[in-house]
């Protein structure tokens, strides 16, 4: 089947007219979900101005216009027939000799019930305000689920770094005041990474703090601890080790390793395509540390290349817990709501359903196809790529790269397979064999 845009009667349209369309479009394949979803289904009601608008307007013109119209429309279609003044003097003293047209009050009613018709405005007014409301959730969900996760715990030139010059009280913290805090890495709306020295062990660490005003927060607070719990749990070569968590002066705080190598996101934006074998190197390594998280019954839910560090030796690990699921334990995430990145997140993920460890094979498989063609399989505004996830294949990793070894597209296009049943679940081996 044909994407909807490039249907060849939709590419005759103007943009300015597909645009809507598109709209009208998304909303049907969304109402399914807005249906199961109260909070999306209020928002969405609730901000539909136009559509409310255009019921008001419907309505009365139904009430008070429709049959008028129809008869006007009626006279133009079947407009009397010219008589003899004979014939219109008995009309005259003879209502019951009709001067109409005997098609006229037939096609009347046509008309009018043509006018009921117009009852489909407000209905798709209604259906192209609700990827509005899809995208206004999944921005939310970002704004608040995806503040931890942006405070990345990594170094290297395409970070910029700012010289923290702590006050003397808040130089050194945690026990014994263990920890000195010696420059200011990132900031989020979540919290802020420092580079740190831990003076008892004289090793260099990465120290988190959760922003005060967020401690208050009990669903924030969970996620913090979560993501300090997981990794306590994961003693992995590729997963980033957490060392301590402690309070400090009312403040929340997460001690872990220091990862110097930077990002993967950093790697790909200065190389942009990397060789196949350095790609299926990171992938198995992500893939081994994936499997452990997974047996200790630990789903990352949000896996991408911001999240991929490396250390020294260009080992990679996986970072940012903090929306990791643990065990059937789904009480921080609201029913219906969208978790994790956009443009890595699995279909299920993207319909608001619970994850599972399918759904980190899924945002792998996308990681390792930017990782090779340099871009990711599906782009544009929030809710494009959300239903791009759900309802459209990528483009092939063999024809954007022939020269790709083709065990290795394949495995590709089955990590991003829509059913997660169809998913590899041991993508480690599956990777050594390549």
């Amino acid at each position: 089947m044909l994407p909807f845009t490039m249907h060849p009667l939709i590419k005759t349209l103007p943009a300015k007219t597909i645009q809507p369309i598109g709209s009208v479009v998304r909303g049907c394949l969304l109402l399914p979900h807005a249906i199961g979803d109260k909070t999306l289904a209020k928002d969405w009601l609730a901000r539909a101005h136009g559509a409310w608008l255009a019921t008001l307007l419907v309505v009365a013109y139904l009430l008070f216009a429709n049959q008028w119209l129809a008869g006007v429309l009626a006279d133009w279609r079947y407009p009397p027939p010219k008589e003899s003044l004979g014939k219109r003097i008995v009309q005259v003293f003879n209502p019951n000799v009709s001067h109409k047209h005997p098609l006229r009050d037939s096609q009347q009613r046509l008309y009018a019930r043509y006018g009921y018709w117009s009852l489909g405005i407000p209905v798709l007014l209604l259906l192209g305000a609700l990827p509005g409301a899809v995208r206004r959730q999944a921005l939310n969900a970002s704004g608040s689920d995806q503040d931890l996760a942006s405070t990345q715990v990594r170094s290297g030139p395409a970070i910029p770094t700012q010289v923290f010059q702590p006050k003397p009280e808040l130089g050194l913290v945690g026990e014994g005041q263990r920890y000195r805090l010696d420059a200011l890495l990132a900031s989020g709306g979540a919290g802020v990474v420092y580079q740190g020295f831990d003076t008892r062990l004289q090793r260099a660490v990465a120290i988190k703090k959760l922003l005060g005003h967020l401690e208050q927060d009990p669903v924030m607070l969970a996620r913090f601890k979560t993501e300090a719990l997981s990794l306590a749990r994961l003693n992995h070569p590729h997963i980033v080790q957490v060392f301590d968590l402690f309070e400090d002066r009312g403040n929340q705080w997460l001690v872990m390793e220091w990862m110097t190598g930077g990002s993967l996101a950093d790697v790909i934006h200065e190389h942009k395509k990397l060789p196949a074998a350095r790609a299926i190197s990171i992938a198995r390594q992500v893939a081994d540390g994936l499997a452990q998280a997974h047996a200790e019954g630990i789903i990352h839910r949000d896996i991408k290349p911001d999240n991929i560090l490396f250390d020294g030796r260009g080992n990679a690990k996986i970072s940012d817990f903090g929306i990791a699921r643990t065990g059937n334990n789904n009480h921080q995430t609201q029913a219906g709501l969208v978790i994790g990145s956009p443009g890595y997140m699995s279909p299920e993920q993207a319909a608001g359903e619970a994850a599972s460890s399918a759904s980190d094979v899924y945002a792998l498989g996308v990681t390792v196809y930017e990782m090779l063609a340099g871009e990711l399989p599906f782009t544009g505004e929030t809710t494009q790529v959300l239903l791009k996830h759900i309802s459209r294949p990528p483009p092939l990793l063999h024809t954007l790269m022939p020269e790709l070894p083709g065990p290795l597209c394949a495995l590709v296009d089955r990590m991003l397979a829509k059913d997660p049943t169809q998913r590899p679940t041991d993508i480690a081996q599956s990777l050594r064999t390549l």
